[in-house]
């Protein structure tokens, strides 16, 4: 599993599959596999940008990092190319309030990624934005 840029996610091993089976012994199995096909089917670094997004909105405790960082103000910074401000914008009304996302969010996603690459980017939005909000509960 993928550990970004040093710091623990939920990708990594903040929720593993003894604590889920724990709690539920049949989805033990499944999580570690689920976790690490959602990372590795998002293209480029953008599984890395959602996650960083997710845990800044969600108010998450991580280790800083540059990209971290950089991060902060990703909507005006060259450090981020179109595309993955197209994600980051998506990924940012999804956790805020996912019945906001628009169409013309989308359309900018369209302009830069293929379909497969936005299921697979809109999973892992969906996953981390899940592990995020049990990590904030447990």
């Amino acid at each position: 599993m993928a550990n970004i840029e040093g710091r623990n996610s939920w990708v990594s091993g903040a929720w593993n599959a003894s604590d889920i089976a724990s709690a539920q012994t049949h989805l033990a199995p499944f999580i570690d596999e689920l976790r690490g096909q959602a990372s590795s089917t998002a293209p480029g670094r953008t599984a890395s940008l959602i996650e960083l997004q997710v845990a800044q909105l969600l108010g998450l405790e991580r280790e800083e990092s540059d990209l971290g960082e950089k991060m902060k103000s990703w909507y005006s910074s060259p450090e981020f190319s179109e595309g993955e401000k197209a994600i980051l914008e998506i990924t940012e009304q999804f956790v805020l309030d996912v019945h906001s996302v628009t169409d013309e969010q989308f359309e900018k996603l369209r302009k830069y990624f293929s379909t497969p690459d936005i299921l697979a980017m809109l999973f892992h939005v969906a996953l981390c934005d899940g592990f995020g909000k049990l990590e904030k509960v447990a």
